[in-house]
């Protein structure tokens, strides 16, 4: 078979996964064996795989074999490299790696039995379901790769702990900087330019033959984020939501770490406002006791001089609880052109204050 792009083999496993060839039986029965392994049940098939549950003749563990399908060259080159980063992956967001081999031409990848993850809804279990999920991208940055393919299907979760899983690193590759790996990225199939990845999930870059880096996939983690509200994320979530998913990269979150700490401080604006409306109000009762307890015998000018300062009190105390938000909410922000945003200090932002330009609110 001709060697094919990335972007032509993406194409092929996408129209695989979601047209068959459901006429085509799987490669392996009951009782069937493959390595130590023995076939119990057919679980479903891929775009260049089938999946398998069996049971380790030796061990006695029970594990989900992948077993690819597909004859071509490039298909068994990205199966043996997902056998090997599969196999140096230790952390619990990823599967138990069991076992990798050949048996009578066929190839296989032996990890642990896991269960479709339920996507969920409400605001704490979606900011755990996706830290779990940027937990694994961000072992996977560690290490140079990207995963390319982050989407609901590939996170199972693990029965006995629930955990969540991301699978599926099929896809999965080192990134590239030079423009020569373009042509890895794209390409023309039927006439239409088509890419690695799942459309709605994957970086318009991974479509558009740009550079494709870490932010594809802080795209996809934002998109998995959004599609567990339907598409109508809450207030606290919009700004991540809407950054992470921006259509130029530079423009989303650097790193997975960044995003993962603007998940977890999702609320923070919400508390400072509390904080701010919570000293107006002890405030202005000061205020209500120094009218109500001041000496008659006071002539107007001292009347004016106490309101004043307790009016100046609460500006400065307002001022102070709205710059520390405002420094929250814009740090690590980037301008349309990319440009990181540096936040006033407070003296700027006092001043800003003084010419009526209120540029935090």
């Amino acid at each position: 078979m001709a060697d094919v792009t990335d972007a032509e083999d993406g194409e092929i496993e996408r129209l695989l996964h979601e047209h068959g060839p459901f006429e085509k039986p799987p490669q392996l029965k009951e009782s069937d064996r493959i390595g130590d392994w023995n076939v119990l049940a057919f679980l479903g098939r891929g775009g260049s795989a089938e999946v398998y549950r069996a049971e380790n003749l030796v061990t006695g563990i029970f594990g989900a074999v992948k077993v690819l399908y597909r004859s071509d060259e490039k298909a068994r080159a990205r199966f043996k490299r997902e056998a090997q980063l599969a196999s140096e992956l230790s952390g619990a967001a990823f599967p138990k790696f069991y076992g990798a081999g050949e048996d009578s031409g066929r190839f296989y990848i032996a990890e642990e039995v896991l269960e479709p993850a339920e996507l969920p809804q409400r605001d704490a279990a979606v900011a755990r379901y996706v830290l779990e999920v940027a937990c694994a991208v961000e072992e996977l940055h560690g290490r140079g790769f990207i995963h390319r393919d982050i989407k609901p299907s590939n996170v199972m979760v693990r029965p006995a702990t629930g955990e969540h899983v991301l699978i599926d690193l099929g896809l999965a590759k080192e990134e590239w900087d030079s423009p020569q790996s373009k042509n890895d990225t794209l390409s023309v199939v039927d006439g239409h330019a088509v890419g690695v990845g799942t459309p709605g999930f994957s970086a318009p870059e991974q479509f558009e033959g740009g550079k494709i880096g870490a932010a594809a996939d802080i795209h996809a983690l934002g998109v998995l984020a959004n599609v567990c509200f339907n598409g109508k994320p809450p207030r606290a979530w919009i700004p991540i939501v809407r950054r992470s998913t921006s259509s130029i990269p530079k423009q989303r979150y650097a790193t997975v770490a960044e995003f993962m700490r603007a998940v977890r401080r999702r609320h923070v604006a919400r508390v400072w406002w509390i904080l701010a409306a919570l000293v107006l109000t002890i405030t202005a009762f000061i205020v209500f006791l120094i009218v109500q307890t001041r000496p008659q015998a006071n002539d107007a000018d001292v009347e004016a001089k106490s309101e004043k300062a307790a009016v100046k009190a609460v500006a400065e105390a307002l001022l102070s609880v709205m710059h520390e938000q405002y420094r929250d909410e814009v740090a690590g922000s980037t301008n349309k052109w990319g440009e990181s945003i540096k936040p006033l200090d407070k003296k700027a932002a006092e001043e800003a204050m003084k010419g009526g330009n209120v540029l935090w609110l």
